[in-house]
């Protein structure tokens, strides 16, 4: 039996879709949240002034380009200069080691969206109290 025909007997839940969110989307938006935050810690003041600004440009491209050529992640690009992603970000979080010395957040929290992330996606019943471990 191949992958394929596994998955077509799997029934799907509808009230899965209500919100319009597939897997692959909830690893893009956490991945960008992750990102985001890491911006946002360079400049700690309440309004950002255009010195600051530069240097969360300068910030954005290493990192930008350090994904680039280590992970092959292809970020900020607009989707229609974009190619078809050939790497999810899902390689971001399965490296926890790699991507926080590319970005410099804490592996623990990079790591804690992933077990977050593969739960919600696992369709499966949360077991509270083991989750909270």
């Amino acid at each position: 039996m191949n992958i394929l025909e596994k998955h077509n007997e799997k029934t799907t839940d509808p009230s899965k879709f209500r919100f319009g969110l597939s897997g692959l989307h909830a690893w893009i938006r956490c991945f960008e949240c992750l990102l985001h935050m890491l911006y946002i810690l360079e400049v700690t003041k309440c309004q950002s002034r255009k010195p600051d600004k530069e240097e969360v440009e300068k910030l954005k491209k290493v990192i930008q380009d350090r994904l680039r050529k280590e992970m092959g992640l292809l970020i900020d690009i607009p989707f229609t200069e974009q190619p078809m992603m050939e790497i999810p970000p899902t390689d971001f979080f399965a490296n926890p080691t790699l991507s926080s010395d590319i970005t410099g957040l804490d592996i623990k929290l990079i790591k804690r969206f992933s077990v977050i992330l593969k739960v919600i996606l696992s369709e499966q019943e949360i077991e509270e109290d083991a989750f909270e471990k």
